[in-house]
């Protein structure tokens, strides 16, 4: 999946949940084309995952090419035994940043 220019991960809402293993996620966001800011978004529709690249306390995401400026294009995940848990981080997120 290749993002629009001016996609990058908002590490402002980033997540972990632990369960044996820690479930990390970031949410995709655009970029204000006028001053380069993230612009809040109404919600969240992709969301980077990685597993065991974060501490799970708020903005600690490192996982892959986090910081690459030149990264905009993804993986869809394929393990469905993963997806529940990533999905828990992301409801976490949501409920802790209300968004």
């Amino acid at each position: 999946m290749v993002f629009k220019p001016g996609s990058q991960l908002d590490l402002r809402y980033s997540m972990g949940f632990r369960n044996v293993d820690r479930y990390c996620v970031a949410p995709v966001a655009m970029s204000n084309s006028t001053n380069g800011e993230l612009q809040t978004m109404a919600n969240y529709d992709f969301w980077a995952v990685g597993l065991n690249c974060c501490h799970g306390e708020a903005r600690d995401f490192h996982c892959g090419d986090f910081s690459n400026p030149h990264a905009h294009a993804g993986l869809r995940l394929m393990k469905d035994n993963l997806r529940p848990f990533f999905r828990l981080a992301v409801q976490q997120a949501e409920a802790a940043y209300n968004i």
